[in-house]
């Protein structure tokens, strides 16, 4: 609500370009009269109330009521920052590998989510165990980086990235399964053999 003192003439800015509240936006006026207390003049007062029904894209939009008067020299203005609450967009993974990796190859993957306010909260798993990220956050998008030293181990292993912020009631998810070529270690035990039958 948009409070004026002994003024009248209001207007509306949005993101700094002029809007009459009557073109806009509806809204509610009251005027209210009083005496001063000496009880020489007569004093009024202008209510002035805009229902703004928020959108995504007006998330950080500037609000301003201004008061126009023939005594004032400038118009009179009051500013607020709106801040819209909305959860962010689907997590991206990034890093993908072309070829086929091997035992010791590192990996390194980036998860990426677009939008949301608050930013989202980035969150890597390895087969549902919580790994170590490199957390970064943009204007418009939040990114959380995982590198790893690949061992036999991580053939058929899963990395999941989840996407959060206080609005989602549930994480929003996306994962990748990665494939490991397996060191094939060489049978040592039929050589030593051999060579012990030739020996002997």
């Amino acid at each position: 609500m948009c409070q004026l003192w002994n003024l009248t003439n209001i207007c509306l800015y949005i993101t700094g370009l002029i809007y009459r509240l009557d073109l806009l936006l509806a809204i509610s006026e009251k005027v209210h009269r009083r005496v001063d207390t000496n009880g020489e003049r007569e004093l009024g007062s202008v209510f002035t109330k805009v229902d703004i029904y928020p959108r995504l894209d007006d998330s950080r939009a500037v609000y301003t009521c201004e008061a126009q008067h023939p005594a004032l020299k400038a118009p009179l203005r009051a500013s607020l920052i709106m801040s819209v609450l909305y959860p962010p967009g689907e997590p991206e993974i990034h890093g993908q590998p072309e070829t086929q990796l091997q035992s010791g190859d590192t990996l390194t993957l980036a998860c990426l989510s677009r939008g949301g306010n608050p930013p989202a909260r980035l969150d890597w798993f390895r087969n549902d165990i919580p790994v170590r990220s490199r957390y970064r956050q943009g204007t418009h998008e939040a990114t959380a980086t995982h590198s790893v030293i690949l061992a036999d181990r991580d053939d058929g292993a899963v990395f999941r990235c989840d996407a959060s912020n206080t609005v989602t009631q549930q994480p929003l998810s996306t994962a990748i399964t990665i494939h490991v070529r397996v060191t094939v270690q060489p049978d040592t035990s039929r050589r030593s053999t051999k060579e012990k039958e030739e020996d002997g």
